[in-house]
């Protein structure tokens, strides 16, 4: 079943697809600055990218009927590499961020949390916030997450969301 659904937050719109699973398969190919990290539908022939599915787009915004959100890890705890998902490449898998060619990473240390993204949410860098006064970056919704241990790159995992900052 797909049920296409809008919901208007702050002057913000969040859209989303109610989807099908979460059970998934993660896959990395290659190495250094092309490595990519692909997800899969558990089962599904990792041998090539026709398979794989985007973390952004395809998998579910709400994980509960509770008003809990799925997130997707693009960073863990205690690391340094900025690791984003690649959002002009087909089916937007996790890739290693760069600035001028350069892989970009964290330069006071270690991050203190996970980062990641709320799937299916899209900040609009054409659309201004009416309070704010500011535009989206044209990524998913940032996602700062504080458990107290780091989650693997490309975990998917249910979380509250407690706070919300600008």
């Amino acid at each position: 079943m797909l049920d296409n659904s809008s919901i208007p937050v702050d002057g913000l719109r969040l859209v989303f697809l109610t989807y099908f699973y979460i059970k998934h398969k993660i896959f990395s190919s290659f190495t250094g600055p092309d490595a990519r990290t692909f997800f899969y539908p558990e089962g599904a022939d990792t041998s090539d990218t026709v398979n794989a599915v985007s973390p952004w787009h395809d998998i579910p915004i709400l994980s509960d009927l509770m008003g809990n959100f799925y997130y997707v890890n693009e960073i863990p705890k205690g690391t340094r590499a900025k690791m984003e998902a690649a959002t002009k490449e087909e089916k937007n898998p996790l890739k290693q961020d760069e600035k001028d060619g350069k892989p970009r990473f964290f330069t006071f240390g270690n991050i203190p949390f996970n980062y990641g993204f709320i799937p299916q949410t899209y900040e609009d860098p054409h659309e201004t916030h009416p309070v704010l006064k500011l535009r989206g970056d044209n990524d998913p919704i940032d996602v700062v997450e504080i458990s107290t241990g780091p989650l693997p790159l490309g975990k998917i995992v249910s979380l509250k969301v407690r706070f919300l900052t600008p």
